[in-house]
C-alpha cells in the first residue's frame, strides 16, 4: 500500500505540474471496501463535489487501475473547480447519466479522455527516469 500511495502523489503531482488546473486538491480516500455482484460492476472509485473528495476502491485491482481512477476522478475535481459540477449542473446525475444527459456525457468524456492521455505520460516520463 506504501509503493501506492507514493505512485499516488506523484500522479497527482505530475499532473498539476502538466495540464491540471486546480487551485487546491482533494481529499482522497482510499477503500479496500469488498462489494457484492458481478466484479465487472463493482465500483472503482467516485468523486463528491460537494465535499470535494475522491474515493479509490482497492480490493483486487491492479496498481495502474487505480491510478487510471484516481486520474478521472482528479478530473472531476478540476471540473468541479471551474462551476462545471455545481447543483443545477448535477441534478440529472443519477442511474443512467451518462445515457440521459448530453452534458453529463460531456463531463464523463472530458474525464475518460484527459486522465488517459495524463496516465500515459506519467507513465511514459516514469519509464525514462
Amino acid at each position: 500500500m506504501d509503493t501506492l500511495k507514493q505512485s499516488m502523489a506523484e500522479m497527482v503531482k505530475y499532473m498539476t505540474e502538466n495540464g491540471l488546473k486546480c487551485e487546491s486538491l482533494p481529499k482522497i480516500k482510499v477503500s479496500n471496501k469488498l462489494h457484492e455482484g458481478p466484479a465487472c460492476l463493482h465500483p472503482t472509485g467516485h468523486y463528491e463535489p460537494m465535499t470535494q473528495t475522491i474515493t479509490i476502491y482497492t480490493n483486487g485491482r491492479h496498481e495502474k487501475d487505480i491510478l487510471k481512477t484516481l486520474a478521472h476522478e482528479m478530473i472531476h475535481h478540476e471540473q468541479n473547480l471551474r462551476g462545471d459540477l455545481d447543483e443545477e449542473k448535477m441534478r440529472e446525475a443519477g442511474d443512467g447519466y451518462t445515457q440521459n444527459s448530453e452534458y453529463l456525457r460531456e463531463i464523463e468524456r472530458e474525464a475518460y479522455e484527459r486522465s488517459a492521455m495524463l496516465v500515459r505520460d506519467w507513465t511514459d516520463n516514469k519509464k525514462k527516469q
